[in-house]
């Protein structure tokens, strides 16, 4: 079921914390999402929904082009490393049936109002760069809109194995491995940044080794690794996509340096830059929000510059991060 969301007063969320790995925003226009991956942590963890209600049920910011608008000028004048969004985070931007819902009942392509807000912004000297996280190859579908605008797009395509049968086990009805290979193939040719993101990985340092392998092969230009947070896999047995799940106590991010490549590992040689950055709180303290109130929620600090691939497509200077 698909339904609309009229009220909300924010496009962009602004992240408490922005450490190595970590995207200072995130959007997602809708909440829900019909791909059904079972170890998917977001309706208990993230936003407290029943996975049958999440798994079934999507809601669509109708007003958020407006909202995305109207943040991006008021965050204009923040740092330039400040201004990176992660796309999709808590769900698969690339749903088909909320796409087509979208284009029937409020008139446009979501897809293509967010690049072309970002576009225009872009044009216009308000710069920022976008992660767009998925696991469906219907991405490359947009290939003429994110080649005009590559200088700021990082496609980052998820993965948790190189086997069909293994993505099949635990990922219901995402795209194939196939069809996610080939949307690799495409958008690397046309010149776009991919990176893979096996996270959660369901399988061997060796297999991991070969993912990394295939789809280097088939273009990608970067690579990041994690395990699975919160669950265990064993969890899953004969578990269903409407079972409450029981949690591991804390958060997992165990992964393989050497397997990170242009997705956050430190410059070799060490290269230190003082840059601003959101204030570390110490337990119990109010959260700043440092995107409105910078003076008072960023701080000067010496961190390690760090490999993201943003100089092979950018000629923006991006504090610490290249």
């Amino acid at each position: 079921m698909i339904k609309i969301n009229t009220k909300s007063t924010y496009a962009l969320s602004v992240q408490k914390k922005v450490g190595t790995f970590d995207f200072p925003f995130t959007l997602n226009p809708y909440i829900g999402c019909e791909m059904g991956c079972v170890y998917c942590f977001v309706p208990q963890i993230v936003i407290k929904k029943s996975r049958e209600d999440f798994f079934h049920n999507v809601e669509i910011k109708s007003n958020f082009p407006e909202l995305l608008l109207k943040d991006l000028k008021k965050y204009s004048g923040l740092p330039q490393h400040l201004k990176r969004v992660q796309i999709g985070v808590t769900t698969e931007l690339f749903q088909p049936k909320v796409i087509n819902y979208c284009k029937k009942e409020l008139g446009f392509d979501p897809i293509e109002r967010i690049l072309d807000i970002f576009l225009q912004q872009d044009k216009i000297g308000n710069h920022w760069m976008l992660n767009i996280l998925t696991k469906n190859h219907n991405v490359a579908s947009y290939i003429d809109k994110l080649k005009s605008m590559k200088h700021m797009v990082q496609i980052e395509m998820s993965m948790i194995h190189n086997k069909e049968s293994k993505s099949r086990e635990f990922e219901t009805f995402t795209s194939s491995i196939k069809r996610r290979l080939n949307a690799i193939k495409q958008l690397s040719a046309a010149g776009i940044f991919v990176r893979v993101m096996a996270m959660p990985f369901a399988g061997s340092r060796q297999e991991l080794d070969d993912l990394k392998n295939l789809v280097f092969s088939n273009g990608a230009k970067a690579f990041k690794n994690k395990s699975l947070n919160y669950y265990d896999w064993d969890s899953f047995n004969n578990s269903t996509l409407h079972d409450q799940l029981s949690r591991k106590k804390g958060k997992t991010n165990d992964f393989i340096p050497e397997l990170i490549i242009k997705s956050g590992e430190e410059v070799i040689p060490m290269q230190n830059v003082n840059v601003r950055l959101p204030r570390k709180r110490n337990r119990g303290e109010k959260f700043i929000n440092w995107a409105i109130h910078p003076n008072e929620g960023l701080e000067e600090v010496e961190v390690n510059r760090v490999d993201m691939g943003y100089s092979s497509i950018s000629k923006l200077n991006w504090g610490y991060i290249q």
